[in-house]
């Protein structure tokens, strides 16, 4: 966009309130956190359910912002020299400019919508199209009310084509979007339970979704989901374009031959028939690939140009990861695309991350940009802004060098080039941004700078956690405070990480099992309070020196705590544990009289909160002694309350009771594995999605002959000629020893493999016999988003929580996001 702050105010119907210089307006910031070319930007001050924007103007004004959308009263002299437009709702405005600058453009638009694989499509899209024409795609996911209105902000007079996502969650969303988009072409995906929370059924989800195709001249999809085409038929003069195994739609499937890793597609189009290779052999992303044809036929390609474009799709793994690196560093690899969206959103996802660490770039060309002059010019703008300490730049043409200002910069030739001269040990205790595109292969310093070579990996989605976060946060009252159990390392995700994702999202309160947990978090710089769980008298002083919260559960510790906090001049602050029937830790009723007797007259020690522990929430058999429990703990809690002349915090709900008793809510509730997709109460798996993922890889295959064996005490016998491959996990990793022998069976190439044989140290034998063209290297799904831990907990007679917190270490920790 580019419009003076006049134009903006008319355009939103707004007042204007100009104090100051009026530059033209060509970014939006929403977050004050994220501000990059403060100024020719405007910073939108959005009111929501859990944060206002008004309090985050000063930050923004303090970081260069001179111009503001507000909906709420302002003290404008306190900015002598910025301007305001003010708004009676500012989401609103930001969705009128948006229109307003979508009519500005007669270009074609594809709107894609669909419960999964809008992202990917997008992503394959726009890979492709861009070849021939320039492309303007939404970055990341930003589908909902506001991401789409800033990605059709981004649109200018050089974009030929546009690709939006359009996801909604509730009825009468689509026609905001569709407003908005104005879309020429539409594409849905599928249908499925994935965001249903806000519909009465699939069929009313289905008839939001297609609300988005109201004005198309095109849209395409499916023809083997029957609930699409009929609705879809109801639409009026709209070309409808399908793929399917019927010959009545436009291509039609005739043969998928699978192989290991692609699959060859015989079609029929337009009476000539046609063989696609597409490089997946899984159904949804033949399904995607089968879309992503449609459109390319559509633009009236050759079956050339469109098998050319399948061999260069894939399922983006290397978006956004994080990995300790060598030498006190962190990793973070976005090594798929270069384009300056792209950038920008890494290097904010840099600086969320750095905390104390010092930043490096290494960066390769920007190889589909067609105007790299202009393009160059705003990558080296976003590297000042940043204040990248470091910049290592791969593969850029010589005559663009000048473009690049930083003090600190070293050009490479290529990526073998970088390998040869730079060596892991000059980088020191940096975070280290890896972004270039997929020919320069930069996994390959990724993987040289990371700090484990196990190939055993634990795999943490961030996308999936924000998912599980926000269903637990949609049963809640909007006054119900948060507090995230992360204890025994975040069940082995890795604490820091998690607590830093999830300060970043709002949850109010942290919680682990010992004081080392607390002090490693808050030494990593996170500030949300942090209660501990398990507080010995020997680590006093720390609760003082980290401000942490200790759990108080018996007389003797109080007493404890109340002599020791007599050498300290600040009060702590306490949480008092009630036993309402779990009898493990906690206060009894008939104590209650001797703790207020304690607690009474003095000020160190402060109650934050008073709560108990639920024994059975998630198991209906046990209703009636969950209500006991609650009942016996509001009295207790009204017992001290009124005693003490105090109303602390109320908490006694965990993950399986915010589902299941949300009218004990109180002040606050606790959430543990039901974050990582763990769902006990069977109410609301099918809405979670899994956040770990565990994988190995195959280090060997052998044959046996029948009678031969494996391992040791020969546990694994043959009864037939097979095969089997040795694979990088033992129960030094965590894998327990019981689900050996058959008992669990793991994921290669798409076919369950069972275990072979005891599970050793450091390896475990499986059985590949049925699997074809299987190789060292090979990657082994223990669990994760096609195997469900919970499989894994039931072969070992155990839970999902003993599973998760038993991985060790040594195993690899990887963190994605997008």
């Amino acid at each position: 966009m580019n419009y003076y702050l006049k134009d903006i105010a008319k355009i939103v119907s707004g007042s204007l309130i100009l104090q100051g210089e009026e530059n033209r307006m060509q970014n939006i910031i929403i977050d004050s956190r994220k501000i990059s070319f403060s100024k020719n930007s405007i910073f939108i001050a959005f009111i929501t359910k859990n944060n206002d924007g008004h309090n985050y103007i000063q930050d923004a004004y303090d970081h260069g912002v001179r111009n503001f959308i507000v909906s709420k009263k302002v003290d404008f002299s306190l900015f002598k020299d910025a301007n305001f437009v003010y708004v009676a709702n500012a989401l609103s405005a930001l969705q009128t400019l948006a229109k307003h600058h979508r009519k500005q453009f007669e270009i074609p638009v594809i709107a894609i919508t669909g419960s999964n694989g809008k992202t990917i499509l997008k992503e394959w899209l726009s890979k492709s199209l861009a070849n021939k024409i320039t492309v303007i795609q939404s970055p990341n996911s930003y589908n909902s009310q506001i991401g789409v209105a800033l990605s059709i902000l981004k649109i200018n007079s050089n974009h030929k084509l546009a690709i939006i996502e359009a996801g909604i969650s509730e009825t009468n969303e689509m026609e905001t979007l569709e407003k908005m988009i104005m879309p020429t072409v539409g594409v849905i995906t599928n249908i499925g339970d994935a965001h249903s929370e806000g519909f009465s059924d699939l069929s009313h989800k289905l008839s939001e979704k297609i609300k988005l195709f109201k004005h198309c001249k095109t849209v395409f999809f499916n023809g083997n989901s029957r609930d699409i085409s009929d609705h879809l038929n109801s639409l009026e003069n709209i070309k409808l374009f399908s793929w399917g195994k019927d010959k009545n739609n436009d291509i039609s499937i005739l043969k998928i031959d699978k192989n290991k890793h692609k699959s060859s597609v015989t079609i029929e189009f337009k009476n000539e028939q046609t063989t696609l290779i597409i490089p997946f052999n899984s159904p949804e992303f033949i399904d995607l690939s089968m879309l992503l044809v449609s459109i390319l036929f559509h633009f009236e390609w050759t079956p050339d140009e469109i098998n050319n474009a399948l061999q260069n799709i894939d399922l983006l793994p290397n978006r956004l990861q994080i990995r300790e690196g060598l030498n006190g560093c962190l990793l973070i690899n976005d090594s798929y695309s270069t384009d300056v969206a792209s950038l920008q959103l890494a290097l904010e996802y840099q600086q969320q991350h750095k905390k104390q660490l010092s930043t490096a770039l290494i960066i390769s060309d920007f190889d589909q940009q067609i105007d790299k002059n202009e393009t160059y010019v705003k990558v080296n703008k976003l590297i000042e802004d940043k204040q990248i300490k470091h910049v290592y730049l791969i593969g850029i043409d010589k005559k663009y060098h000048h473009l690049f200002k930083s003090k600190n910069q070293i050009f490479f030739e290529n990526t073998a080039a970088f390998k040869n001269e730079i060596k892991s040990d000059e980088f020191q205790n940096q975070c280290v941004l890896i972004k270039g595109a997929r020919k320069h292969k930069l996994e390959q310093i990724f993987e040289d700078l990371s700090a484990y070579v196990h190939l055993t990996t634990l795999e943490t989605d961030f996308t999936s956690l924000e998912n599980n976060l926000n269903i637990y946060k949609s049963y809640l009252n909007p006054s119900t405070k948060m507090m995230a159990v992360i204890k025994a390392d975040a069940y082995g995700s890795g604490s820091i990480q998690i607590a830093d994702f999830l300060e970043k999202k709002g949850v109010d309160y942290l919680s682990v099992a010992i004081i080392d947990e607390a002090i490693k978090i808050r030494n990593s710089g996170c500030q949300l309070p942090i209660l501990i769980f398990n507080v010995q008298h020997t680590n006093f002083k720390n609760l003082w020196q980290y401000n942490l919260e200790p759990e108080v559960y018996s007389q003797q510790l109080l007493k404890e705590l109340l002599n020791y906090s007599k050498s300290e001049n600040q009060p702590l602050n306490i949480h008092l544990k009630i036993d309402s029937g779990m009898h493990r830790l906690g206060f009894e009723e008939n104590e209650i009289e001797s703790v207020c007797q304690l607690l009474k007259g003095q000020n160190n020690l402060v109650v934050k909160s008073i709560f108990s522990h639920l024994s059975a929430s998630e198991n209906a058999i046990h209703d009636d002694f969950t209500h006991k429990q609650i009942e016996t703990f509001n009295a207790i809690y009204k017992k001290i309350s009124r005693q003490l002349g105090i109303k602390p915090l109320q908490h006694i709900l965990n993950t399986g009771g915010i589902i299941r008793f949300p009218n004990h809510q109180y002040d606050m509730v606790r959430i543990g594995l039901g974050l990582y997709g763990i769902d006990e109460t069977k109410n609301i798996g099918q809405n979670l999605e899994k956040v770990h993922s565990l994988k190995a890889r195959i280090l060997q295959i052998k044959k046996l002959k029948k009678g031969e064996s494996t391992g040791y005490s020969r546990s694994g016998l043959a009864q037939k000629d097979m095969v089997i491959a040795i694979v990088s996990i033992g129960y030094a990793d965590g894998l327990l020893r019981i689900c050996g022998n058959g008992k669990y069976s793991v994921l290669i190439n798409g076919s369950l493999c069972s275990t072979f044989g005891n599970i050793c140290m450091d390896v475990m034998m499986v059985d590949v016999t049925h699997v074809p063209n299987i190789t060292a290297g090979s990657e082994v799904e223990i669990f994760g988003k096609n195997l469900p831990i919970e499989d894994l907990a039931k072969s070992c007679q155990t839970i999902s929580y003993e599973v998760i917190s038993r991985i060790a270490p040594r195993v690899k920790k990887i963190y994605t996001y997008g």
